[in-house]
């Protein structure tokens, strides 16, 4: 190699910004983006077991984020007693009060470069402060670290959520389920907002080189519906009945939901027995472990019965040998991204700082964003604000896919779809579904993620904006506890 060309390749080196990236071409039906920056020729793979697999990421301290349990110490509105992964001592389901599993976020600052208003067409992260880059959302300064959930919120025996392993996922409407969340420490606790969902998006859009996540991963579903059986209170009294008895199975728990007084509500119980025979005008005789099954019949008009979802901590503990992946071979299986079971698949996560308005008018939305999440109580009181942006976001079905993202003024973080189309299977992969009928008028809560229910996974993608009014149907949660500012 000549002097001159050695100079030139070492300049090519030093010209690389310090940071981790990947452009996408906005033009192609491709989903995948090129690899820049020091992310060039990177290898990101992730695992289904426990097989070896390659992560170069694996090595950046951004990326990494190692898991503990630690305490949740209410005086002083901090994580204390930390016990990593690996030592003595350390459980995924630990039984001491106020103790959870979490893993740790290091402070990255990111880069975003959208063509027009559509993109993103570049993302760029990186460990340091550099011109042009802004501190993630989720941090509040470039030195503390944020510790969150590693499973979705489940009830303990204690009555109250927690982030733990065994448990099944909690999911109810949208205020009474922070109502439940803050039964742990108050305003202290909530579920997650925009910026740490947005955050996470970053580091996922980077590592995998590709918007479409779910390709990489698909997630567990959080429980086939069985069959929904509808009642007459004048006409099935004697108790819970099937058309057909071959989905149940005997010693199974199932969950069973209901609307009291038009909230969502769920009870779950197991299935002790199946009569053998169909009973004329009724069908087969469903014997679950309830206390009062004629009451509780005569009570309520209609039910849905599922199969329990699968418990947390299915998957973070056998990847053992890769910082992400899927636990087994079935597509059904839980997901683990660095940490984060279920990052998308099983229930939704309620975004608990954002709101949508349907105007009514050529299905446009605008998003209103909750500055404190402490004055969260389910109505757009005073807290929040108005974003708007252009182009505006015509929704042209219930469901569409979502094309492109923009900005909402100065909040970079919160990137509405900018541009939707009705079927496709390209672009970012992801959609935005408003229920009930998207032209109706009227507020919005937001939830992101979904379950696995398409060969494509598609319809429930790793950004998925669900809009639903309050009561239409339930929302699941990651338990979130926002340290005091030192």
């Amino acid at each position: 190699m000549t002097e001159h060309v050695k100079q030139k390749h070492l300049l090519s080196i030093n010209r690389r910004r310090h940071a981790w990236s990947v452009s996408f071409d906005l033009d192609s039906v491709s989903p995948d983006g090129t690899r820049e920056d020091l992310a060039r020729n990177m290898v990101a793979n992730v695992a289904i077991g426990n097989s070896v697999v390659r992560n170069d990421f694996d090595r950046i301290s951004i990326f990494q984020r190692p898991i503990f349990n630690a305490t949740w110490d209410s005086a002083t509105q901090r994580w204390v007693d930390f016990v990593a992964q690996g030592e003595p001592g350390f459980s995924f389901s630990p039984t001491e009060e106020n103790r959870e599993v979490v893993y740790r976020c290091q402070p990255f600052w990111y880069r975003l470069e959208f063509e027009g208003l559509y993109g993103p067409k570049f993302v760029s992260v990186t460990d340091t402060p550099q011109e042009g880059y802004k501190l993630a959302p989720i941090f509040k300064d470039g030195e503390t670290y944020e510790y969150r959930p590693c499973f979705e919120l489940g009830i303990g025996s204690d009555g109250k959520p927690h982030s733990r392993a065994g448990l099944i996922p909690y999911e109810s409407a949208p205020v009474q389920l922070m109502s439940k969340v803050r039964t742990y420490d108050g305003n202290a606790a909530r579920t997650e907002t925009m910026a740490e969902w947005f955050s996470d998006y970053l580091l996922l859009l980077v590592e995998f080189g590709t918007r479409n996540l779910q390709g990489i991963m698909h997630g567990v579903a959080k429980g086939e519906l069985m069959t929904t059986v509808n009642y007459n209170n004048n006409y099935h009294k004697k108790g819970i009945y099937a058309d057909e008895s071959g989905v149940f199975e005997a010693g199974k728990m199932y969950r069973i939901t209901y609307t009291e007084n038009g909230i969502p509500a769920s009870v779950d119980c197991k299935l002790l027995s199946i009569s053998e025979t169909k009973e004329e005008d009724f069908g087969y005789y469903l014997d679950f472990e309830m206390d009062d099954v004629e009451s509780f019949v005569r009570q309520y008009k209609s039910f849905c019965l599922y199969e329990m979802p699968a418990k947390t901590g299915q998957a973070l503990p056998l990847i053992t040998s890769a910082s992400s992946g899927r636990a087994g071979e079935d597509l059904y299986s839980p997901i683990v991204w660095r940490g984060k079971e279920n990052p998308w698949g099983n229930f939704s996560s309620f975004i608990c700082d954002v709101l949508f308005e349907l105007p009514g008018e050529q299905g446009i939305f605008y998003p209103y964003k909750l500055s404190d999440v402490r004055n969260f109580d389910g109505t757009l009181n005073e807290g929040y604000t108005k974003y708007t942006y252009q182009p505006q976001a015509l929704l042209s079905s219930m469901r569409t896919y979502i094309a492109s993202f923009t900005t909402a003024n100065e909040e970079c973080f919160l990137i509405p779809a900018a541009f939707h189309q009705k079927n496709s299977q390209h672009y970012f992969a992801a959609c935005v579904a408003v229920y009930p009928f998207f032209a109706q008028k009227g507020l919005r809560f937001l939830r992101v993620g979904g379950d696995y229910t398409t060969d494509i996974g598609i319809s429930h993608a790793a950004y998925e904006l669900f809009g639903e009014e309050e009561g239409t149907l339930a929302f699941g949660g990651r338990l979130i506890l926002q340290e005091a500012i030192s």
